[in-house]
């Protein structure tokens, strides 16, 4: 059933402006289902060995792809598209019933449940690890910075960890809660990744010349038109989200440069007219939100 209605296009036949537009449609729910595989990176302080980093980061990538293309793509070639979207979560556990009966899904639901436990635990060291590092280099407050006698960061962790049960319980409240945490994440993820591309080929251009730097060179305007790509793809709406985010974290960060750091002057004249765009499509999200004009 794989090649049935192909391209999904109104002619069933390839349309560039139809296709483009499916693919733009995903970019974000993409972004979301990568994120985290740059947390590799985050504990690399941690790691015995720091090539174990780049080895986890790479296999880790390859790894996801795989199963998402052959998730994705393959269950096309055993059910129509009308079928796939009425299966129930987890969709997979259904799909494979279908074609080898129940002890497929019983796979599956394991596969799982593994799955849950594993990201549980990841996720819960990687979001205490962040405001850890943070604080460590002074652009966080410094109380995320304590350790336990293990070497935890026992703070981070407890504060965290009190922020996803409150998220938790917001569940009780609308059910849509989930689609716009995982909407903000996303958006807010973007900057990062964009700035990081832009970095990386600003750094290899500027590198020694050596036998790796073309192919740094490479990577960079790849990754970095990938990026722009994927703000453009976010659209309007998210690219707002991102501003609530960043509007939050100007007041953190000015504090802390004039308390900790004891800085004369935080911003430039650049930096102090990007903070104010940024606070003023802050307020106008919120107001789009409660209005109703901004919507996902």
């Amino acid at each position: 059933m794989f090649t049935g209605d192909f391209w999904f296009t109104p002619s069933g036949k390839f349309q560039f402006a139809d296709v483009m537009k499916q693919a733009k449609s995903t970019m974000l729910v993409t972004v979301w289902v990568f994120i985290g595989i740059e947390g590799a990176v985050v504990f690399s302080g941690r790691a015995r060995k720091r090539s174990d980093v780049g080895k986890a980061t790479v296999l880790g990538i390859i790894t996801v792809i795989l199963i998402y293309m052959l998730v994705t793509l393959l269950s096309f070639g055993v059910m129509s598209r009308a079928g796939l979207s009425h299966l129930t979560q987890p969709a997979m556990a259904d799909l494979l019933q279908s074609i080898v009966g129940k002890w497929g899904a019983m796979v599956v639901n394991l596969g799982l449940i593994i799955s849950v436990v594993g990201a549980w635990l990841s996720w819960t060291m990687f979001a205490g690890q962040l405001p850890y590092e943070a604080a460590k280099e002074g652009t966080f407050p410094k109380l995320f910075a304590k350790e336990n006698k293990n070497g935890a960061p026992i703070t981070s962790l407890t504060v965290t960890n009190i922020c996803v049960e409150i998220f938790m319980f917001s569940y009780l409240i609308t059910a849509s809660a989930y689609n716009f945490f995982y909407s903000v994440s996303s958006a807010a993820i973007l900057i990062p990744y964009a700035f990081s591309a832009f970095y990386q080929l600003k750094y290899s251009v500027n590198e020694d010349h050596g036998s790796g730097r073309g192919k740094n060179i490479t990577i960079g305007i790849i990754s970095s038109i990938y990026a722009c790509w994927l703000l453009f793809a976010a659209g309007t709406n998210f690219l707002l989200l991102m501003s609530l985010l960043f509007a939050a974290g100007i007041p953190v960060y000015w504090i802390l440069q004039k308390r900790d750091n004891k800085a004369d002057k935080v911003f430039g004249p650049i930096e102090m007219t990007v903070a104010i765009i940024i606070v003023i499509a802050a307020i106008y999200t919120i107001y789009g939100l409660m209005v109703g004009k901004i919507t996902f």
